[in-house]
């Protein structure tokens, strides 16, 4: 697994390159399968006449998982549709259904909160959810600015910083961030840029000097040292 570390004010961030730890198996037109010792089994259907479809993005919080429904709608918000996030209980029961204006994609726990942080249009024109799962008030955001000409898609929490990538860059090069910090100021999230689209990196296995041209910035999390991965 290539994998490249960056330095950068604040934090260390590590980007992932091809490849992921063999716990399932599967080829071309074949149903996925588990490798002892795993195994594979269906968690939790669709809501019933629902209509929903494409789920994407999962988070847990509490005794409830939340599961993301991208629907197929237009990443960038056009077609001026809504997502559904659906709640679960740990035995795959539907308990609730909220809804968020356009594409969901990001959705991630604040831990210092435990409120659902819900990103919707990862193309463009992306707008915040914040979701309380114990009230299940819905407060929406917009961003003050896209600095990389895109939009936003996931999202980390490390410590009292809030970080975003910074999706389908408008530029190749990408000229923008590829990843922001983020903070919340009334209705808006205001953001910063923390790591270049062409940042200067070392390729770990060769031990060479890089630039980056990072076109997709998307998922992120923390590795167990508490470091950003990309």
């Amino acid at each position: 697994m290539n994998k490249l570390n960056f330095l950068v004010p604040l934090q260390t961030i590590t980007l992932l390159g091809a490849g992921a730890i063999p716990m399932f198996g599967q080829t071309a037109g074949s149903a996925p399968r588990a490798i002892p010792p795993y195994r594979l089994s269906v968690f939790a259907p669709p809501p019933p006449d629902a209509g929903l479809s494409a789920p994407d993005s999962i988070a847990v919080v509490g005794g409830s998982v939340f599961v993301g429904y991208g629907d197929g709608h237009a990443p960038d918000g056009s077609d001026g549709k809504s997502s559904q996030i659906v709640q679960y209980d740990m035995n795959g029961t539907l308990t609730k259904i909220f809804t968020v204006p356009g594409h969901n994609d990001g959705l991630k726990v604040n831990p210092a909160t435990h409120e659902l942080w819900a990103l919707q249009n990862e193309d463009a024109s992306t707008n915040l959810v914040i979701i309380d799962p114990g009230t299940g008030q819905q407060t929406q955001y917009s961003f003050g600015s896209f600095l990389h000409g895109g939009g936003y898609d996931d999202i980390v929490f490390r410590g009292c910083g809030v970080f975003i990538s910074a999706s389908n860059p408008a530029n190749n090069p990408n000229t923008g961030p590829a990843i922001v910090s983020a903070r919340l100021h009334g209705s808006v999230v205001e953001v910063q840029p923390v790591l270049a689209g062409q940042a200067e990196a070392i390729d770990i296995p060769s031990d060479t000097a890089v630039k980056l041209n990072l076109q997709d910035p998307d998922s992120m999390t923390l590795d167990p040292l508490g470091d950003i991965v990309l």
